[in-house]
């Protein structure tokens, strides 16, 4: 089954976080982005909400069976982490060993997570969050 183009892409957007360090993830950023990034140098720790599964749903996932993949990148100067955190009707998951907590300078590489997300039913949409770092 094939939709698309020969070549599995799109947009960069750096996301911007609240005072609180809480930044809402929308389904048109998700849907339409390869590549999300984070800069947030005012708190130690942010948190990253993932859009909702109607949102999704109505946006790129229409289908059951539908994947969209998105990398994410920490990149912040300081020492900060983001955590990923799953939205109504989404199954978060990772990785065994694995965390949705994304660092920055952590152990002095740069953490980052590929984002995979997949409905599986009519009601529910799955997420595997994969945390990786810099190569040696």
């Amino acid at each position: 089954y094939f939709r698309g183009g020969l070549v599995d892409g799109g947009l960069a957007k750096a996301l911007s976080t609240t005072s609180a360090g809480v930044v809402q993830v929308t389904a048109t950023e998700f849907c339409d982005y390869s590549y999300l990034s984070l800069k947030d140098n005012t708190v130690s720790s942010s948190i990253m909400y993932l859009p909702t599964h109607n949102q999704l749903s109505g946006r790129c996932l229409f289908s059951i069976g539908d994947t969209k993949e998105v990398m994410f990148s920490n990149i912040a100067t300081d020492t900060t982490s983001v955590t990923i955190t799953a939205s109504t009707s989404i199954t978060l998951l990772e990785p065994s060993g694995g965390d949705v907590i994304i660092q920055t300078n952590f152990s002095g590489t740069k953490e980052w997570a590929l984002i995979s997300c997949k409905k599986y039913n009519a009601s529910n949409t799955a997420c595997t969050v994969t945390s990786i770092q810099d190569a040696d």
